[in-house]
């Protein structure tokens, strides 16, 4: 009965401190779930499209580009205040993927919510617009 009563002390405390982990921040359950967003368009042959972006929370994030069908896309993240080609030196980009082999492009960067940005998709595809997905992960 004594080890009954114990277990039962035992458990309580153990809820009361945050559950199995202590209430440890840095436990695996205490993480919150990254932010996930997925875009998607199509850009014509030799264009560029953009999308604004405002971050919804702090952390680092990943944008990944994907397209099917091969052909060269690029990507490109600027400054929101950015809605002029940026390769014509219009504004600054803070961050390019321009691989010319593959259908992916990868950004990473830390950001802080309430961060605002323009991502830009640049199509080098020879006579077929392509159409794309931009996953977006802050972690």
């Amino acid at each position: 009965m004594k080890r009954i009563a114990m277990l039962i002390v035992v458990a309580s405390l153990a809820a009361a401190c945050g559950g199995k982990d202590g209430g440890n921040p840095n436990s695996p359950s205490a993480q919150p779930q990254p932010y996930t967003q997925t875009v998607v368009g199509t850009v014509s042959s030799f264009g560029a499209v953009h999308h604004p972006l405002t971050v919804p929370r702090s952390g680092n994030m990943t944008l990944t580009l994907t397209w099917p069908g091969g052909g060269d896309l690029d990507f490109y993240l600027t400054p929101a205040s950015c809605q002029v080609y940026p390769l014509n030196g219009g504004c600054q980009i803070l961050v390019a993927s321009d691989s010319a082999t593959g259908s992916s492009e990868t950004i990473l960067r830390p950001v802080t919510q309430g961060d605002t940005y323009t991502l830009w998709v640049d199509s080098f595809v020879t006579g077929a617009s392509r159409n794309y997905t931009i996953d977006i992960t802050i972690r």
